[in-house]
């Protein structure tokens, strides 16, 4: 029986941040938690944590003469990050609508809409089971999630749903992994 090594087991916060799109990935030298600084915002914090997923269509290849496929290729997909966002700031909302200019005035902020996705870079900041980074880049993705807002009185808090969904080939993906 092989044996299993329960240090391995991974339980931790991942944190979000955001910059404009094609912003350089961060120093591999910021520790697992630390600021990403230059133009990284952290979106501070989620209802439920931070979720990445990728998602793949496959080309199935058959032959006549065989049930099963006998090659599968890639189609179309994309790698997202999703989250409830829990603060309620203009730039968090922005950041779930997925576009528009923030303004300032009077001691007025005002989110005017638009009708392009604005492009930005996304890290995920992980913990691996060592308790350092395992680090998410994405160069460009968009803000797809639908939104509705409930603000209620009672029971539940207020939040943004957010999903950021790649807009770059997959190998400008990188995942960073401190091994030290």
């Amino acid at each position: 029986m092989p044996n299993i090594d329960t240090t391995l087991a991974l339980i931790g916060v991942s944190y979000l941040w955001t910059a404009p799109g094609d912003t350089a990935k961060p120093a591999t030298s910021i520790a697992y938690g630390g600021a990403m600084g230059g133009a990284w915002t952290y979106v501070g914090g989620t209802q439920e944590g931070v979720s990445f997923s990728r998602e793949i269509d496959v080309n199935r290849h058959y032959w006549e003469e065989q049930l099963a496929p006998v090659k599968n290729t890639p189609g179309q997909g994309t790698v997202s990050v999703s989250c409830n966002l829990g603060e309620a700031t203009m730039q968090n909302l922005k950041l779930a609508f997925g576009s528009g200019a923030l303004t300032t005035a009077s001691g007025i902020t005002t989110l005017t809409l638009s009708e392009t996705l604005d492009t930005i870079a996304v890290v995920l900041d992980g913990v691996n089971p060592q308790g350092l980074f395992r680090r998410i880049y994405i160069p460009r993705a968009n803000s797809v999630a639908s939104l509705e807002v409930a603000g209620r009185r009672t029971e539940e808090l207020t939040y943004y749903p957010l999903t950021l969904e790649s807009v770059c080939r997959l190998n400008e993906i990188v995942i960073d992994n401190d091994d030290a």
